[in-house]
């Protein structure tokens, strides 16, 4: 085969850590199913960079183009163009369909993605799980490609990650000889159906059956969890059957990992995975012309670098592998620029309806104050958000900021309203009821409360009037409370990890314009400081448990559904924050 004629990497990192621009949710074909949408993350100035196509897993049946991690700011540092693609899913369609679906991506990516400051001649096809099953097998049979008018020639890396279905008719021995040695009942809707319950279809999926010289294959760095048999078995054999055709192939098996948290920890400085991956970009060899003849070089590839200072550690739950249904703890650690973090400190009022939740705001505040003026010392931009209370602020600097940052050329459209729900989140079952509100006071407590707020001179339903004196608003700081302008602010700092603390974490904190929810879906890096917030729970309420175990089971969802959590040790050093009456609770 030829090798690969064209740069696939940058010839260096850019200079400095850029602005993210993300579009999402772009149809590639039309008319388009709900599902055949994908998202185009692009440095700022992009301009002919080399595209890295993402291929999202869940075992064909789950899964979504979001759930990326650090993989897009990892490879916009490097100078890449990073697409994460849909697709539809098993069983509404069949097998072939899927992979159609992903051809039909890989079309409109070139079609257009020179609009997005890429290549449409440099692409890096990359999935996990399910998706590393879909990438190797486009990019060994190319007849789904050609069905769009394009070849494997434009293909110029692949990167399956820990699949197990490189080889179809093996897995599905290996799982049924398992399952019947130990004397189980065979899975109902297992690979054997998945692939079309057919010998042959079998076959034709299995990216093995397609390696042959003279396809333009591209290089293959097939990455796997060195401890697991039967990705371990897969990718040798993949391996094994692109050598025998003469494509350039390397097998990596990252060790003391597992199925999800290799997916998870990709694009994370220090990462072995990562490491190799970027390695084997740096040995890509490019042709170019010098003095009017054709040579081959090889040019470095870059490799993702540390930022300084902020050291955190991650915490979220993924689906288990070939089990969507069943979720794992995944922690990792990660290294942020503390230019490129801002925190946003959610509804920390000085006075509320529920008399408990001012005494729990009142007992983490002093902590809060105490991470927010580290992480301000270290270089993170701070923004407080007391919801309804900008009339205390208008005429300070502080306030001033937000409203005076210019408006962001990629202001999403819904950023100026709440959110109650993103598409993830439609995966499991809310995990309490809160349509009471979530006062916890008991009745005489709360009605004396009420009262004692009348005689302030506040309204009992809504007494906020500002933040907690507590928490020190400095200077550098901004105040805001609208979406726009806090997306205003982080774009003009070039800001892509944010963290947010604060009350309450299944009302506020997770619906606000500027909450969870928005920035998940929106392209930031959010993480939740979960030992600093609370929740509106009633333990009178499903599912009955204590309050805290109800604050545990939010945090729970936005793990699954939302995004990562981290704790604030990760800056003050020490254990994480605890409310007095939570030694019952579990809360890690």
């Amino acid at each position: 085969m030829n090798y690969v004629p064209h740069v696939l990497v940058a010839v260096a990192i850019l200079s400095e850590a850029r602005a993210q621009g993300v579009k999402r949710d772009i149809p590639y074909v039309d008319p388009a199913h709900e599902r055949q949408v994908l998202d185009v993350y692009s440095p700022h100035n992009a301009k002919n960079l080399p595209v890295v196509f993402w291929i999202h897993g869940g075992g064909w049946q789950t899964g979504d183009k979001t759930s990326v991690q650090m993989k897009p700011q990892a490879f916009m540092d490097g100078g890449f163009v990073f697409v994460s693609t849909n697709y539809r899913l098993l069983p509404s369609v069949d097998m072939a369909t899927i992979v159609r679906d992903i051809a039909k991506s890989i079309r409109w990516v070139h079609d257009h993605i020179a609009e997005h400051g890429g290549d449409p001649n440099r692409l890096l096809i990359m999935g996990h799980s399910a998706g590393a099953q879909l990438a190797a097998l486009i990019c060994t049979d190319d007849r789904y490609l050609k069905a769009e008018g394009l070849s494997l020639a434009i293909t110029k890396g692949c990167v399956p990650v820990d699949g197990d279905t490189y080889d179809v008719p093996a897995i599905i021995e290996t799982a049924e000889t398992r399952r019947r040695v130990h004397g189980l009942p065979q899975a109902k809707f297992g690979h054997r159906e998945k692939f079309g319950n057919d010998p042959e279809k079998h076959r034709d999926f299995s990216a093995v059956t397609h390696a042959a010289k003279d396809k333009d294959i591209p290089p293959f760095l097939i990455l796997h969890v060195a401890e697991h048999p039967d990705t371990s078995a897969q990718a040798q054999r993949l391996g094994n059957a692109l050598k025998d055709a003469g494509v350039p192939v390397t097998v990596f098996g990252a060790k003391e990992t597992t199925h999800s948290k290799i997916n998870a920890d990709l694009g994370v400085p220090d990462d072995p995975a990562t490491k190799a991956l970027f390695e084997f970009l740096g040995k890509l060899k490019v042709a170019v012309r010098g003095e009017g003849k054709k040579k081959e070089i090889t040019l470095p590839a870059p490799i993702p670098q540390k930022p300084s200072f902020l050291h955190v550690l991650l915490r979220q739950r993924l689906p288990a592998a070939n089990d969507p249904d069943r979720f794992e703890v995944v922690q990792r650690n990660e290294q942020w620029d503390p230019k490129k973090t801002a925190i946003i400190v959610c509804d920390m009022w000085d006075l509320h309806h529920c008399k408990r939740a001012v005494d729990r705001v009142k007992e983490m505040a002093p902590r809060m104050n105490e991470v927010i003026a580290k992480a301000r010392d270290q270089g993170v931009f701070i923004i407080h958000a007391p919801s309804e209370c900008m009339a205390a602020y208008e005429n300070t600097p502080m306030r001033q900021r937000a409203k005076n940052a210019p408006p962001a050329k990629n202001l999403p459209k819904d950023i100026a309203s709440g959110c109650d729900r993103i598409p993830a989140e439609e995966k499991g079952r809310y995990p309490i009821d809160q349509s009471d509100g979530g006062e916890d006071d008991e009745p005489a407590e709360h009605s004396k409360w009420a009262s004692y707020l009348t005689s302030l001179g506040r309204n009992p339903k809504a007494p906020w009037k500002k933040e907690i004196d507590v928490l020190e608003i400095k200077a550098q700081d901004a105040v805001s409370d609208s979406g726009v302008e806090i997306w205003n602010l982080l774009e003009e700092r070039g800001i892509h990890n944010v963290m947010l603390m604060g009350v309450h974490t299944n009302m506020c904190v997770l619906g606000r314009p500027f909450g969870l929810r928005q920035m998940a879906k929106n392209g930031k890096h959010v993480v939740l400081m979960r030992d600093l917030t609370d929740t509106m729970y009633n333990p009178a309420r499903w599912p009955y448990v204590s309050h805290f175990e109800g604050t545990e089971r939010i945090i729970e969802h936005i793990e699954k559904f939302v995004c990562p959590t981290t704790t604030s040790d990760q800056i003050l050093g020490g254990k994480p924050f605890r409310f007095e009456k939570e030694a019952e609770a579990h809360r890690p």
